[in-house]
């Protein structure tokens, strides 16, 4: 630390103010400053603005805030040296605690309060001599004569402070300052050199910017920061020379933590790590990033990772070129007795074409993402790569894709390792019939086909964000669970028996409860009948209680056979304001099927089940909403399977989910080796599956997209762990989308007192959820389960 302190008061010394600047000690004040204002420029308003931001951070303390309007400010403005003084070591040093936030209109504009990072652009640069070329291919910076008495690093960091909506061009840095023997690490950090915990940069612009070791853009050093929707675009590390060792061209992390939230890197370039070179770690995270035209003339064009420790979630990597690794290489070391340092891409689209990914050592997982060369595009030597669940292979179909063209002509299509090439940056957003976000005319424009990483990502993943239709499931990509999400082509809807409804904010559904029952037998004197003002009275207080603890949707399940009644149900439904979908199909096992129905052919069959989900059932109006059947403990019988063959042959031509009760884990897979053999596009949803002890079939059956419901919450408590234990296991093997979770509740019975004893539907937000989160399932998981999950398994969708 000492050689720290000497750095700072060598700076304060060389950097003394043409004026005397009184400071003051009142905490937390703003200060203003403004090139433009020509009042008393003592930082206390917009028209006594400080010129020069040199002023306004040697007049700041812990906890004030500066406000910088627009315009370009350079680190040696208002300043004059010592004798022998190395300008280049001049730099905008923000001390701790404060906050400096640029984009303001200042004078120039009525409202100089008013500010648009964008619009009114805050430009910190560290071209000293006014006099820098444009350099159109970022490779020529190193060479750039223009730019060689640059500052060294545009803006220093060591402690935490918050960095809002500034422009940081024309750092230049490299070996050899002369003066200041002191100077820590003058070959890193040419935009901003940072150390310190605690440092937040929100909407940022690094440009232009060189470091001949590393960290063209940014160079952090034991630090902890956050990026939010900044911007690194052609920040360049090393030099044209793969001999020459340059890391991190946009950024390079030497023990440093970090998370990148919807920022963008294009066009930078290093040796090794053309975006980001990161060195023993303790983590960097990328979420909603964007990543193209980065180059590396060795190995990893976006990452290049030493020690792990790396999380991409829902980013897009484009048009990135390196020799290894195009997207990410990883040269971590085994060490015996340590796990190994993790790597996760998640949600991602990588569409730089063959060599993706180089790793080493690292615990590689990837999972729902869209590598569009194929698994063999990367390179795992050691094996360490778990290829999981939800990857895909295919053309993401961006709106406007970007290309390496030709500098003097960008009509011309060259390689990304031509001389003269450089990236013409493209759209991301991806195609949609149903409407795709346009940022040219910020409107939403429908295209002639659908990106296949549309509804594609993790499904436990929230998309909330994403506009409607949004499919209930997150995007791939950057804009994944944004607002700028490509949206679905369709609606999730159900027919309940207050009509049709849509799927989006229902909050909890219950896709496995009863209203009305009756078990006596079709052959039984009032079978199926009861005073409905009665069965309102017991049941819709019960319905009442599940709403306000946020169930949005409860699906009866009382077929053909058990007494259904729809009639009664829909009274039911419409005094508790609770929707409720009601079912077709034929309840078959042990002999529950009316004699009629047996006898039925399967061609009768079908037609029945079709024609109550299109056209109501019997005379009331109210329409189906999915196909309910059943077995018996024992193989199926000729009488099921007609029943299932019927039911599968309805869903296919309309859509609808089949449910069935089975409490042996052997029918549920023959159940969906027949249903497969009709259409493989069929929703079978096995009922009571916590009723099979083999949990090796809930696996095998999820894996083959059969939803496996669990629906007898609050009838043994005792159970709960070992539910819980099956869910857990199901979630850590990835099929945490095939689950459904429901009580069986509720249960009038006509011919008993009061229709007979009643469960109430509220055991799961009660009690089960605390339990599953005491357990560790966390809250995003838990929505997927109980809110998600229903809609894709029994939702029909509006262009069905």
């Amino acid at each position: 630390m000492s050689d720290v302190k000497k750095i700072r008061v060598s700076h304060a010394i060389a950097m003394m103010p043409i004026m005397v600047l009184l400071c003051s000690f009142v905490h937390a004040k703003i200060i203003y400053v403004d090139d433009d204002a020509t009042g008393a420029n003592d930082g206390t308003s917009w028209v006594d603005a400080y010129n020069h931001l040199t002023y306004a951070l040697g007049d700041a303390s812990s906890g004030d805030e500066i406000r910088v309007a627009q315009g370009i400010y350079r680190p040696d403005q208002g300043l004059m040296a010592i004798p022998e003084f190395d300008w280049r070591t001049a730099t905008f040093q923000l001390i701790n605690g404060v906050t400096l936030k640029g984009g303001y209109a200042g004078l120039r504009e009525t409202d100089p309060n008013t500010r648009d990072v964008e619009l009114h652009e805050t430009i910190l640069s560290g071209d000293l001599n006014e006099d820098d070329v444009e350099v159109t291919n970022p490779h020529d910076l190193p060479d750039e004569a223009t730019r060689a008495e640059n500052s060294c690093h545009v803006v220093t960091i060591t402690g935490p402070v918050v960095l809002d909506g500034v422009v940081i061009t024309g750092g230049h840095a490299f070996d050899g300052i002369a003066g200041d023997e002191n100077h820590s690490s003058p070959g890193m950090g040419g935009g901003l050199w940072l150390t310190g915990e605690g440092i937040t940069i929100r909407d940022c612009v690094f440009k232009s910017n060189f470091a001949v070791e590393g960290g063209g853009g940014l160079y952090a050093e034991h630090a902890d920061l956050l990026l939010v929707g900044c911007t690194f675009d052609r920040n360049v590390a090393g030099s044209t020379s793969a001999s020459e060792e340059g890391r991190g061209g946009g950024m390079m992390f030497y023990g440093a933590s970090a998370v990148l939230i919807n920022c963008v890197l294009s066009e930078n370039g290093g040796t090794w790590g053309g975006g980001i070179y990161s060195s023993n770690p303790r983590y960097v995270e990328s979420v909603n990033c964007l990543m193209t035209g980065n180059t590396a003339l060795r190995g990893g064009a976006v990452f290049y990772s030493e020690g792990g420790l790396v999380k991409a979630l829902n980013c897009t990597a484009v048009g990135n070129s390196a020799p290894e690794g195009c997207f990410l290489m990883d040269i971590s070391v085994r060490v015996r007795g340590q796990l190994p340092p993790w790597i996760q891409v998640e949600n991602c689209i990588l569409a730089d074409g063959s060599n993706e990914l180089s790793n080493s050592f690292g615990a590689l997982t990837i999972q729902y993402t869209d590598v569009v060369a194929g698994n063999s595009a990367i390179s795992d030597p050691q094996r360490m790569m778990v290829w999981g669940v939800g990857n895909i292979e295919a053309d993401p179909l961006f709106a406007d894709p970007g290309y390496w063209a030709n500098v003097y002509d960008p009509n011309f299509a060259v390689e990304p390792n031509d001389a003269n090439a450089v990236w013409v940056n493209g759209d991301y957003h991806l195609q949609s019939r149903a409407g795709k976000y346009d940022p040219n005319t910020q409107a939403w424009v429908q295209d002639n086909a659908n990106s296949p990483c549309i509804d594609a990502g993790d499904p436990v993943t929230p998309f909330e964000l994403e506009p409607s239709p949004n499919g209930s499931r997150i995007n791939m990509g950057a804009y994944g669970g944004m607002a700028e999400a490509s949206k679905s082509d369709y609606l999730w809807w159900f027919p309940t028996t207050q009509g049709p409804i849509f799927a989006e904010s229902l909050g909890v559904v219950l896709p496995h409860e009863h209203i009305f029952t009756d078990l006596r037998g079709p052959t039984t004197p009032g079978y199926g009948q009861a005073d409905p003002v009665d069965v309102v009275r017991v049941i819709a207080p019960l319905l009442e209680k599940a709403r306000h603890k946020g169930v949005g949707l409860l699906f009866e399940c009382s077929s053909i056979g058990v007494g259904r009644n729809v009639s009664i149900v829909a009274q039911v439904a419409e005094a508790s304001g609770l929707p409720v979908v009601v079912p077709t199909g034929v309840y078959g096992r042990a002999n529950f099927a009316p004699p009629e129905h047996q006898n039925m052919t399967e061609d009768e069959l079908t037609t029945l089940f079709i024609s109550e989900i299109r056209q109501g059932i019997e005379s009331t109006g109210i329409k189906a909403g999915f196909i309910k059947i059943a077995t018996d403990n024992g193989p199926l019988t000729a009488l099921l399977e007609k029943f299932l063959r019927a039911a599968g042959r309805a869903a296919r031509e309309t859509g609808a989910a089949i449910a069935s009760h089975t409490t042996r884990g052997s029918n549920a897979t023959k159940q969906a080796d027949i249903l497969r053999s009709i259409s493989p596009t069929i929703r079978f949803i096995w009922v009571h599956a916590q009723s099979e002890s083999n949990r090796n079939l809930h696996h095998q059956l999820a894996a083959r997209g059969v939803f496996i419901e669990f629906d007898s919450l609050g009838w043994n408590p005792g159970q709960d762990s070992t539910l819980i234990t099956a869910i857990k296991e199901l979630l850590a093997a990835g099929h945490g989308d095939r689950i459904l979770l429901s009580h069986d509740a509720g249960w009038y019975r006509p011919g008993e007192p009061n229709g007979g004893t009643q469960k109430p539907y509220t055991y799961l937000a009660d009690n089960f959820i605390p339990k599953l989160k005491n357990a560790g399932v966390d809250d995003a998981t838990i929505r997927m389960i109980t809110e998600t999950n229903p809609i894709r398994a029994f939702g029909f969708k509006s262009n069905e």
